[in-house]
């Protein structure tokens, strides 16, 4: 029994024994992290400040907001064309896609009906012809009589007259076979000017009405874009101005043709034509995008997109550095609340608590706070 007592009174000897050392390895593992942390703070009183980048910002009375207009590219002239006359269809040389130049023969009427009319109209001519050489000298003989009184009044009237009708007669069968030279050469459709052709709608063997369509001609050498725009953009313009349009995704550099003195019906818009300086991309029918600036006056800052933070309220701040009031050389972040008014692909229009001329941060916004010491890396 006293054996027992002996054994437990002994038990809690033995846990102090492994606790002590226990404690003692957890005061020095205290002590050596509370040291690292205060050589840690005091290493992080003597890093240096942040270096930043900044630029100057200045107040600008204005800004200007680019409107795209879009409409399309057309040729400057397009035909349909087809016969003044009624006939059957001979010949056509062109099809789809032909470049014709100008005075090139395009399509043919049947012109044996005309050419049988030109050969009845010219005997009759020489027939005609034949009867006024006669009325001319008997109307010569019968002046020589008159002169001396041997033949009456009448008979010199109708010498004379006779002469007249007949000569009349030539007039009108020359100007008849005039008339059928005109219908054999309407008879041959012909290019008006250098075009492709767009579209055929006849082939040899119709029989075509007066006026019916053949072919239709675009001129592809000059090419324009018929545009729409407000009438205050159309306002701005002026003949001869230089111009951005963009077309299958290409810049290509225009000029002003005609701004036109009505409005379109539909949109409401005034059509502005443009004239391209390089045609070589362009086709009728694409779509033409202008781009023009329209000035706001609203007084701001011009800021990089990379100089903003998102804040509170719909509000965006950004920040400026200011001189350090306690260590003169030394700089402060201060920050600015701004409201946007107008993007752009890099850069947007701010008005707020920006004042003329104050050191913007232009990147890493991230990492700044009100207050904190900064180094200014560079300034634009």
């Amino acid at each position: 029994m006293h054996d027992d007592q002996q054994q437990t009174a002994k038990k809690p000897l033995r846990r102090l024994v492994w606790i002590l050392p226990t404690v003692a390895v957890a005061i020095l593992v205290l002590s050596a992290v509370t040291s690292r942390k205060t050589d840690a703070s005091d290493a992080d009183d003597e890093i240096s400040p942040l270096r930043v980048a900044t630029r100057i910002v200045h107040l600008e009375p204005q800004y200007e907001v680019a409107r795209s207009f879009v409409g399309q590219v057309e040729a400057a002239r397009s035909s349909d064309l087809g016969f003044e006359l009624a006939g059957l269809v001979d010949r056509v040389w062109v099809d789809e896609g032909d470049a014709v130049k100008v005075g090139q023969q395009l399509a043919s009427l049947d012109r044996q009906r005309l050419r049988s009319r030109r050969n009845e109209l010219e005997a009759s001519l020489e027939q005609a012809r034949a009867g006024m050489d006669l009325a001319s000298a008997t109307y010569d003989r019968v002046a020589e009589a008159a002169e001396l009184d041997a033949v009456a009044d009448q008979e010199y009237d109708e010498a004379r007259l006779s002469l007249r009708t007949r000569e009349a007669t030539v007039r009108q069968l020359e100007a008849q076979i005039e008339s059928v030279d005109v219908e054999i050469a309407k008879a041959v459709l012909k290019a008006p000017y250098a075009a492709v052709v767009a579209a055929r709608w006849v082939d040899e063997g119709e029989v075509l009405p007066a006026g019916q369509r053949v072919l239709r001609l675009i001129e592809t050498s000059r090419l324009e874009a018929r545009i729409g725009v407000t009438p205050q953009q159309a306002a701005a313009l002026s003949p001869g101005d230089a111009a951005t349009v963009i077309v299958r995704g290409q810049s290509l550099a225009a000029k002003v043709k005609a701004i036109l003195p009505e409005r379109e019906v539909r949109t409401r818009t005034i059509s502005v034509l443009l004239t391209f300086a390089d045609q070589s991309p362009v086709r009728s029918g694409d779509l033409a995008e202008l781009t023009l600036a329209q000035p706001v006056a609203e007084a701001g800052f011009w800021l990089p997109s990379t100089a903003l933070s998102e804040g509170v309220r719909g509000l965006w701040s950004c920040f400026v550095v200011e001189s350090d009031a306690e260590r003169a050389g030394h700089y402060r972040i201060a920050r600015r609340d701004v409201e946007v008014l107008y993007t752009e692909t890099n850069r947007v229009f701010v008005r707020g608590t920006l004042r003329d001329g104050e050191q913007l941060v232009t990147s890493g916004v991230h990492r700044l706070v009100p207050g904190q010491q900064v180094e200014v890396a560079e300034t634009s």
